[in-house]
């Protein structure tokens, strides 16, 4: 096997991976997962391990978020009905990459319209991942 990876297998690249938990998760960190439920406002994200976050409408990608800000310079607020439905980009099952944007650890009351309230926020913009 090591033939065939070459200088990466005789180099000091780490010999055991600890899985991902909940603890480990931290702001930044770019992860693979596959969508699990697609709302009207946000993607619920299958992470390993059993965990799972957020993707909000305007973290969906580039194209979501700036008909995001546009519902929001126009109508004062993110009317569903003037949005194109998630559901028209993405499916259960779909492979994604992630940034965390957040883990909030305790809920919070005063959380924006939208945002996650307790748990991870996540993000799927092309910015992001790309930065």
């Amino acid at each position: 096997a090591s033939a065939h990876l070459g200088a990466w297998a005789t180099s000091g690249a780490p010999h055991h991976v600890d899985p991902l938990t909940l603890k480990r998760v931290v702001a930044g960190m770019r992860v693979l997962g596959v969508v699990r439920e697609v709302r009207d406002q946000a993607l619920i994200v299958a992470l390993p391990d059993g965990i799972s976050g957020r993707v909000p409408y305007a973290e969906a990608s580039d194209g979501h978020a700036q008909q995001w800000e546009a519902a929001l310079a126009r109508d004062g607020d993110q009317s569903a009905a003037a949005l194109e439905p998630l559901a028209s980009s993405f499916a259960v099952g779909n492979v994604v990459r992630c940034e965390v944007t957040a883990v909030l650890r305790k809920a919070t009351k005063t959380a924006a319209p939208g945002a996650v309230r307790k748990g991870i926020a996540l993000s799927l913009r092309l910015s992001r991942l790309q930065a």
